[in-house]
C-alpha cells in the first residue's frame, strides 16, 4: 500500500469490530460529553441562582457566538481531514507545516471577528431580539465576556481535535475534564459566592476555555516527535483545502445560529420570554445528545481520512457501514431518554411551579422525535468531510437547515400553532434521511469502483 511504503504510523487503522470502534473513539465521545456538560452547568447556574430569564438571555446570545464561532469548526474539522489525509499519505513534515498555518490563521481570524462585532454590540443585541430592557442587559453582559475570550475557544476547539489525530485522545479527555471541574468552581465562586450574576457564569465558561488550551498548547509546542506547532507552510492552498474540506461543518453552525436566531423569535412571538427559557433548556438536553454524535464523528473522521489517503477502499466502506450501525442504535437510545425523562431533565433547570417548566415538558418530548434521525445526518455530514470532499458535506449541511429546517419552521407554526415550533425540527431530520441515505449509497458505490480498479 502507498502509505506502507512510505512507513506510514498505521496507528489510525483498526481491525473492524464494534467493540474495537467504540475502544478507539470512546475518548472522543466522553470529550464531547463532558464538554457539553460543563457548558450546561451555566446555565443550571444561571437558572438556580439568577432566573430563566437570565437564562433566555444567553440563548438571545447564542446565535452571534454561533456566528463567529462557525468559522472555528470549519478550520477544525477540515483541518483534521486534510492532515489525516497527509498522514494517511506518509507526508508526516508537511503535515506539521499545514497544522501550524492552519492554527495561526484561525486565530488571526477569530481575533478579527471579535473586532469586528464589539462596536455595534448594542445594536447586534437589539438585533437578535432582546429588546425588554432586563433582557437586554442579561444578554449584553454575558455576549461581552464571551466575545472577548472566544479567542481560546478557538484554540482550545482545534487543540483538541487534533489531539485525536495524534493519538491521544485520553489527554484530550483529561483536558476537557479539567476545563469542566474549572468551569464549575468558578460558577459557583462567580455566582453563587461573589453574586456577579450573568458575567460570573460568562467569566467561569472563559476560565474553563483558558485550562485546555494551555496545556494543549504546550504538548504541541513540545511534541517534536509527533505532529506539532512550526514554522508554518507558506502554501495558502492548504487554507483554501481546508476551508473546502471544512465547509460543511461551517455551513452547520451558521445554520445552527440563524436556527436559534429563528426559533427566538417564534418563542418570544408565541409564548415570550418563557418560550425563549424553555426553548433553550431543549437545545441544551439537544446540544448533550447531539454531543454524542457529534464525538463520534469526530472520533472516526481521522480513520475514515487514513482508509482514503491510504487508498483501502473496500476497508473504507466497511468501517462506514459499522459507523451507520452504531449510530442508530445511539439514535434510538437517545430518543428513548428524551421522552421518557423530559420531567426529570426538566426539573434540573426550573420548579414544577414555574410557567417554563410545563411549556419545556411537552416541547421536549415532540422535539425528542429528532433524535431518531439527526445522528445520521451529522455522520454523514462528517463522512464526506473526512474523505475531503467538501462539497457533498457543505450540500447535505445546507439543504438539512437552510432547505428544510426554514422551510418547517415558517410553515409548521402557521398550521399547528406552538406543537408547530416544536415538531419543525424533527420534521426537517425525517426528511433529511433519504437524502442521506442516498449520498451515502452513492459514495458506496464509489468506494466498490475505486477498489475495483485498484
Amino acid at each position: 500500500m502507498k502509505g506502507m511504503e512510505k512507513g506510514m504510523d498505521t496507528s489510525l487503522k483498526i481491525k473492524l469490530s464494534s467493540k474495537n470502534l467504540l475502544l478507539k473513539i470512546w475518548t472522543s465521545v466522553g470529550l464531547m460529553i463532558f464538554t457539553s456538560l460543563y457548558t450546561i452547568v451555566d446555565s443550571l447556574f444561571v437558572s438556580n441562582y439568577i432566573n430563566t430569564t437570565a437564562l433566555a438571555g444567553i440563548n438571545i446570545a447564542f446565535p452571534l457566538i454561533t456566528l463567529i464561532d462557525a468559522f472555528i469548526f470549519m478550520m477544525a474539522s477540515g483541518g483534521v481531514a486534510w492532515v489525516s489525509i497527509k498522514i494517511g499519505a506518509g507526508e508526516k513534515e508537511k503535515a506539521n507545516h499545514d497544522f501550524s498555518l492552519i492554527v495561526y490563521f484561525g486565530l488571526f481570524i477569530t481575533i478579527f471577528f471579535v473586532c469586528l462585532a464589539l462596536p455595534s454590540l448594542d445594536s447586534l443585541v437589539k438585533f437578535l431580539g432582546a429588546k425588554d430592557p432586563e433582557l437586554f442587559g442579561y444578554t449584553k453582559d454575558y455576549l461581552l465576556l464571551i466575545l472577548l475570550l472566544d479567542p481560546f475557544f478557538m484554540l482550545q476547539i482545534i487543540f483538541q481535535q487534533f489531539l485525536f489525530v495524534e493519538g491521544k485522545g485520553k489527554f484530550a479527555l483529561i483536558l476537557t475534564l479539567s476545563s469542566g471541574l474549572t468551569n464549575i468552581f468558578f460558577d459557583y465562586l462567580f455566582i453563587v459566592v461573589l453574586n456577579l450574576g450573568i458575567q460570573g457564569a460568562a467569566l467561569g465558561t472563559g476560565a474553563g476555555y483558558c485550562v485546555s488550551t494551555l496545556f494543549a498548547g504546550i504538548f504541541f509546542i513540545r511534541n517534536k516527535k509527533g505532529l506539532h506547532l512550526t514554522k508554518p507552510s507558506r502554501n495558502f492552498s492548504v487554507i483554501r483545502g481546508t476551508m473546502s474540506n471544512g465547509l460543511s461543518e461551517m455551513v452547520t453552525n451558521l445554520s445552527t445560529s440563524l436556527t436559534t436566531f429563528y426559533l427566538n423569535y417564534l418563542t418570544l412571538k408565541y409564548l415570550g420570554s418563557a418560550g425563549v427559557a424553555a426553548i433553550s433548556i431543549i437545545f441544551y438536553c439537544q446540544f448533550l445528545f447531539s454531543s454524542i454524535f457529534f464525538g463520534f464523528s469526530i472520533g472516526s473522521a481521522p480513520l475514515i481520512g487514513f482508509g482514503w489517503g491510504s487508498q483501502e477502499y473496500d476497508y473504507t466502506k466497511k468501517l462506514l457501514k459499522l459507523c451507520v450501525k452504531l449510530v442508530l442504535i445511539f439514535s434510538l437510545t437517545m430518543f428513548i431518554i428524551a421522552f421518557t425523562g423530559a420531567e426529570i431533565i426538566t426539573q434540573f433547570f426550573c420548579r414544577p411551579d414555574n410557567p417554563v417548566y410545563g411549556i419545556t415538558t411537552h416541547g421536549l418530548r415532540l422535539f425528542s422525535l429528532s433524535f431518531l434521525f439527526s445522528g445520521i445526518s451529522i455522520f454523514a455530514s462528517s463522512a464526506f468531510t473526512a474523505l475531503g470532499d467538501g462539497r457533498r458535506s457543505a450540500i447535505l449541511s445546507f439543504v438539512r437547515v437552510f432547505v428544510l429546517t426554514l422551510f418547517f419552521l415558517t410553515v409548521f407554526p402557521l398550521l399547528l400553532g406552538v406543537d408547530g415550533i416544536w415538531l419543525a425540527i424533527p420534521a426537517a431530520e425525517i426528511t433529511m434521511v433519504a437524502i442521506d441515505v442516498f449520498f451515502l449509497g452513492q459514495l458506496a458505490k464509489r468506494l466498490n469502483v475505486l477498489q475495483q480498479a485498484k
